[in-house]
């Protein structure tokens, strides 16, 4: 079975969610498709990311929105086919990516873990999201982590 590896970067500030799926997405035509799980009023298309998020923080109730990438660069590693999910709760923010551990095969996989470590602490630090983590999907179950903030495990 394919197991699909998630980093959650938990509590997002509001003001800098559209900084953080920006930096993440990179340039619009690394968006492949665009799902708002509410109606926008923005119509939703890769070619503006910027007023979709806008659109979508507006929403009242929990929503989510899912980004389709062609690729996200992880410290200059290219994962292909990266699935991104900004999920809405009350007035709080979390951002989550996954992507296949097959998508992988040309790296060692620890190395890798550990890449993917230090650009998801940069990110929330640069951004002051203060709970990142990563593991096999669904990362919430903590016995299936790589990592939770800066501590490797309990997967390796």
């Amino acid at each position: 079975m394919e197991e699909l590896i998630e980093v959650v970067l938990e509590d997002v500030p509001h003001g800098d969610l559209l900084s953080v799926v920006m930096y993440l997405v990179k340039d619009y035509k690394n968006v492949v498709d665009v799902q708002c799980s509410e109606h926008l009023s923005t119509p939703l298309n890769c070619q503006n990311i910027e007023d979709v998020v806008v659109d979508f923080t507006k929403i009242e109730e929990g929503a989510a929105l899912i980004l389709r990438l062609n690729s996200l660069d992880v410290a200059g590693e290219m994962v292909p086919s990266v699935l991104l999910r900004v999920v809405k709760y009350e007035e709080k923010y979390d951002v989550d990516f996954n992507f296949s551990e097959s998508d992988l095969k040309r790296v060692e996989k620890f190395f890798f873990i550990r890449k993917l470590q230090f650009f998801t602490s940069e990110v929330a630090k640069k951004y002051k999201i203060p709970s990142f983590f990563c593991g096999v999907e669904p990362a919430s179950d903590e016995d299936t982590r790589y990592f939770t903030g800066q501590y490797l495990g309990p997967l390796r």
